[in-house]
């Protein structure tokens, strides 16, 4: 089987994560790290842990995405699976995976993981439960969590164009024409980043203005994630400064982009309210110019 592994900069940290890729008890694997263009030795770094099941590839710098695609397109094994370069495999995730693939006849199996912030550890995706999953309302599955057969993961590929949720839309779209099995177990330890407030909405923008473009129908038949993706919106506009309000408009109609619910159209109007009238919060959210 093959797993690949995305990197851009990370030669300071990448060795703990591969080890943990070359420490599964499953050992069959090759690991196919692609370097997404790094200025660092990363490079170096990875070549002097000397196991020969590691191929490495260098490439110009499009983003994780695109590095994922080159890697899952050069893979030999029948099956793959996807790791990142700064979080860490469980002993057992490969061999547990492959288990319940065989056991299942599943397409995809997924794995839940640990969120660790500030020495805390919280177990992820606890709405969803061991099993097919019928309907694929997973987010908050990581990338890292993904192995599934040859033929099913290389039947789409990751967008480049999106800063955010890739691992979701990925998964939304594989999750249309082949079995999703969930693993009730985390398998994998993630280290939650810290990202600025600024940075992180902005991204968040970005990607959700691509996702609804593309999946607004299917997101809308997905009652867990489009309230989480919904709820991040207003999250984020009623945390923006008031010089900012345009732009806390444009997250209340992400927000009801993705549940427009009369719960939710309240909310939004609470959110943008405190600044100006309900008559010209509406004409700001419908686009209404006189």
């Amino acid at each position: 089987m093959s797993v690949v592994i995305p990197t851009y900069n990370r030669a300071s940290i990448i060795t703990e994560p591969l080890k943990s890729v070359l420490n599964q008890t499953y050992q069959n694997i090759e690991v196919i790290v692609v370097d997404d263009g790094s200025a660092d030795n990363t490079e170096e770094v990875v070549r002097q842990i000397g196991d020969d099941r590691i191929r490495y590839v260098r490439t110009e710098n499009r983003g994780a995405c695109a590095a994922r695609n080159t890697g899952m397109e050069m893979a030999k094994g029948e099956i793959i699976s996807f790791h990142d370069s700064d979080d860490i495999l469980l002993p057992e995730k490969i061999a547990t995976q492959l288990e319940a693939l065989e056991t299942h006849g599943a397409d995809i199996v997924l794995c839940k993981h640990y969120n660790i912030e500030n020495g805390n550890r919280d177990t992820s995706s606890k709405h969803i439960k061991e099993g097919f999953m019928e309907v694929p309302d997973i987010h908050g599955v990581g990338t890292f969590a993904i192995l599934g057969r040859r033929d099913a993961i290389l039947s789409t590929r990751f967008d480049i164009r999106l800063p955010r949720f890739q691992d979701f839309d990925y998964l939304i779209r594989v999750a249309q024409n082949h079995s999703v099995y969930m693993v009730d177990k985390p398998l994998v330890e993630h280290e939650l980043s810290e990202n600025s407030i600024s940075w992180s909405v902005k991204r968040y923008y970005q990607a959700s203005r691509i996702l609804l473009a593309k999946e607004r129908k299917l997101l809308r038949q997905l009652p867990v994630s489009k309230r989480i993706l919904s709820d991040m919106a207003i999250d984020f506009a009623k945390n923006l400064p008031l010089k900012q309000y345009l732009f806390r408009v444009k997250l209340v109609r992400i927000s009801l982009g993705y549940d427009s619910n009369i719960q939710n159209i309240r909310r939004g109007l609470s959110t943008l309210t405190g600044f100006y009238s309900l008559r010209e919060s509406l004409k700001k959210i419908l686009g209404v110019t006189n």
